[in-house]
């Protein structure tokens, strides 16, 4: 089960990869490119380590590796949402799609008149 939930996330990653690669030359969008890919390494990296822990039930301390190993991948998922809600979209939005206030208060005015034709 989690290494199929990693492989949906890697499946999302990869597509959000593939699609920023047509900016790559922007610097940012290419180092960010480099984040994203560390960071799924290191989730993979600590899931495969947490499923060797499943395969020693057995063990006296299996309870405390696996406690400990469920925090790094918690934390490693939580660094790589951090990287993409404060870093990837924020820039797409800032400096691709070009989105500010004035991008809110037109959907809002949009919304309002769309309600009012109703």
């Amino acid at each position: 089960m989690v290494e199929e939930n990693l492989t949906k996330i890697k499946k999302r990653v990869f597509v959000v990869m593939e699609t920023l690669k047509e900016f790559d030359s922007d610097t940012t969008i290419y180092s960010m490119l480099n984040s994203l890919d560390d960071s799924i390494n290191k989730i993979d990296s600590s899931v495969s380590s947490f499923v060797d822990i499943l395969d020693k039930k057995d063990s006296v301390d299996f309870q405390e590796n696996a406690i400990k190993s469920i925090e790094i991948i918690k934390k490693e998922v939580a660094q790589l949402k951090q990287l993409c809600d404060e870093s990837i979209v924020q820039y797409l939005k800032d400096n691709i799609i070009l989105e500010d206030w004035t991008t809110e208060i037109e959907k809002e005015i949009a919304e309002e008149e769309e309600e009012q034709d109703i």
